[in-house]
C-alpha cells in the first residue's frame, strides 16, 4: 500500500477576464494504491485498486513478463503459423494471445437496496427524444435539425449481461432510490470499462463455455452468498464445456431493482506481439472505473486541504510550488 503522487492535477481550470488577471487554480492528484502482484508461469499481473480523491476508484491489471513463443523457420517451412502470431527472432514465433481478468464488485449505495439503471446517447427525433416524459410531443418550431442526441434512460426488469458498444454510449449505474442528494437525484455509483477487449470467441466455444464471465463487460445479478465467485473451479479443468462454476446461471431472471446487487465486471487485452516485447514486456494493461453518479451534490475534491475557509494548496502546471487559492460558489 502506497501513496501515488500522479505529477496532474485532480482538477484545474484557468481564469481570465478578473481582476487578478490570468491565473491557474487546481488541485494536486495523489491517489492511495492498493497493489498486489501475482507470477502465473512466464507473466507478471500486478493488480492495483486506485483510490482517488474525487471518491471515485480506479481498479487496473497489468500485464508484464515474457511471451509464450514457438519455433520459426526463415525458409518457409512454418508459413501456416503466421496468422498466429508474430516473428519477434530469427527462429521465434510468438502466440497471439488474450489476458482477460474479471472482477465481482458488491456495490452497497447508501444500503443494500439498489437498483440498476443505464443511461445510453443516442440520436433520434425530438419525438423520440420525449416519448418516456411527454407522449406525443413535437418538435418545436425553432428546431431545425430533424435529429438530436439525447439521454435514454432505461431499468432491466432482472439480471442481465451487458457488452460495451461504442455506437450508442452507455452509463451503467447502481443507485438507491430511496436516497437523493440536494438536487433530487437518486444517490448512485457506476461502472464505467476503460481500456478493454472483449470475448472475441462464439459462445458455443468450448473456451467461452468454461469462461462464460468472459462474454459480458459487466453482468449485474442479485447477491448471493453461494455465487461468490464467477469462475475457475477446480473441476472445471477437467471438464471445460460443462464447467460448474458458470456466471451464466446466475443469469436466472431475478430482478435488479430494489435488491442487494453484485456487478461482474471483466476487462482484458487482446496481446498481438510485436519485437519490442523482447526480451520483456513493456508493461500495458486493462482498467475499469467505480465514479460517484450523483452520489454527493457536487465534486467532492473541490475542497481538498479545505479547513472551512474554502481555501486549499494548488499546484501551478510550472510545478514550482504550492500557492492558496480562494474558490466560492456565490
Amino acid at each position: 500500500m502506497f501513496e501515488d503522487d500522479m505529477a496532474s492535477p485532480t482538477w484545474r481550470h484557468t481564469h481570465v477576464g478578473d481582476s487578478r488577471g490570468p491565473h491557474a487554480d487546481g488541485a494536486r492528484a495523489v491517489e492511495f494504491v492498493v497493489r498486489t502482484v501475482a507470477t502465473i508461469g512466464n507473466y507478471d499481473y500486478m493488480f492495483d485498486v486506485r483510490f482517488k480523491r474525487d471518491a471515485s476508484i480506479e481498479v487496473k491489471v497489468t500485464m508484464a513478463g515474457y511471451m509464450s513463443t514457438l519455433f520459426f523457420d526463415p525458409g518457409g517451412g512454418t508459413r501456416r503459423d503466421t496468422p498466429f502470431g508474430t516473428r519477434v527472432h530469427t527462429n521465434v514465433l510468438a502466440n497471439l494471445h488474450d489476458h482477460l481478468s474479471g472482477w465481482k464488485v458488491d456495490l452497497d449505495v447508501a444500503g443494500v437496496n439498489n437498483t440498476f439503471l443505464t443511461q445510453t446517447v443516442k440520436a433520434g427525433t425530438f419525438a423520440e427524444a420525449l416519448k418516456d416524459v411527454d407522449p406525443g410531443a413535437e418538435a418545436p418550431g425553432w428546431i431545425s435539425e430533424p435529429v438530436l442526441k439525447y439521454i435514454s434512460t432505461r431499468r432491466p426488469d432482472k439480471e442481465v449481461g451487458l457488452v460495451m458498444n461504442a455506437s450508442q454510449p452507455t452509463v451503467w449505474q447502481f443507485v438507491n432510490e430511496k436516497e437523493t442528494n440536494a438536487w433530487g437525484m437518486p444517490r448512485g455509483y457506476v461502472i464505467q470499462s476503460g481500456v478493454t477487449t472483449a470475448q472475441l470467441l462464439p459462445p458455443q466455444h468450448p473456451l467461452t463455455k468454461a469462461a462464460a464471465w468472459t462474454k459480458y463487460h459487466l453482468a449485474v445479478t442479485r447477491s448471493k452468498d453461494n455465487e461468490y465467485r464467477s469462475h475457475a473451479s477446480m473441476y472445471d479443468f477437467f471438464n471445460p464445456a460443462d464447467a460448474i462454476v458458470n456466471l451464466d446461471n446466475y443469469l436466472d431472471g431475478e430482478s435488479v431493482t430494489n435488491t442487494d446487487l453484485i456487478g461482474w465486471v471483466t476487462i482484458g487485452v487482446q496481446h498481438i506481439p510485436r519485437a519490442e516485447d523482447v526480451p520483456l514486456i513493456s508493461n500495458f494493461g486493462a482498467n475499469f472505473y467505480i465514479k460517484p453518479w450523483n452520489y454527493f451534490d457536487s465534486m467532492e475534491a473541490i475542497d481538498t486541504d479545505s479547513d472551512d475557509t474554502d481555501e486549499w494548496e494548488s499546484c501551478l502546471p510550472d510545478l514550482e510550488g504550492a500557492k492558496t487559492y480562494k474558490w466560492s460558489f456565490n
